[in-house]
């Protein structure tokens, strides 16, 4: 992951070349309304995004949503989350926005809109008009060694490919299916594998290393 200043504490990280093109859209966004393109969240890791889960829905033997061994629906009045493990956020490719671009119809907001996909961000939830999706694949960025990872974080970072998976083929349906699909899925981990430095010694609960079990999850897929 690549640094960048983001509000939320922990979230200043983006996938590196979502890093770089941000870079460019933060360049031409200053130049056009003086002040830079403000991050308040990038990087989400996966307990926070466990706890807004949580906070968002409810267990439910009738709910459409499959999760942690159970079903899941909707609370009431509240805005739709991403499963954990399957949040873009999670991915270093997302982004929640400041500088006027999360006021609905601000003019920041409608520049972006027009101007943020030449870079390869998107608005992609029109409820939240500050989130933006890096769409693009994965391109890797030649900018020296990335952050090391210690044995928790690539034990997150396996349950994220984990859970995605299993996700994909558990037959669950909400607002994030169909976002998906098995191309981006081997993407994903193909990421994984470029950039972060597993090194083939940290073992996972089932005794094996985590880039064997990634190797094996990717050749399940389709």
């Amino acid at each position: 992951m690549a640094p960048v200043t983001a509000v939320v504490a922990g979230s200043g990280y983006l996938r590196p070349d979502a890093k770089k093109q941000y870079d460019a859209l933060n360049a031409v966004f200053t130049a056009r309304w003086g002040k830079p393109l403000s991050i308040t969240e990038g990087y989400r890791p996966l307990a926070r995004q466990d706890a807004l889960f949580r906070e968002r829905y409810f267990a439910d033997p009738a709910g459409t949503i499959y999760y942690a061994g159970q079903r899941w629906k909707l609370r009431p009045g509240q805005a739709i989350a991403a499963v954990p493990g399957t949040s873009n956020h999670g991915w270093g490719t997302a982004c929640d926005f400041g500088a006027g671009v999360n006021l609905p119809d601000s003019a920041e907001k409608n520049w972006m809109d027009a101007t943020a996909p030449n870079y390869g961000y998107n608005p992609t939830v029109p409820s939240e008009a500050w989130h933006f999706d890096y769409t693009r694949n994965y391109t890797p960025i030649n900018e020296g060694p990335l952050m090391a990872l210690s044995d928790s974080e690539q034990t997150e970072l396996l349950t994220k490919v984990r859970a995605l998976a299993g996700f994909l083929y558990s037959g669950g349906s909400d607002a994030t299916a169909g976002r998906f699909d098995g191309n981006s899925v081997i993407g994903r981990i193909k990421t994984l594998q470029d950039a972060t430095f597993f090194g083939g010694t940290s073992m996972q609960d089932d005794g094996k290393p985590i880039s064997q079990s990634l190797a094996e999850i990717q050749r399940k897929l389709p």
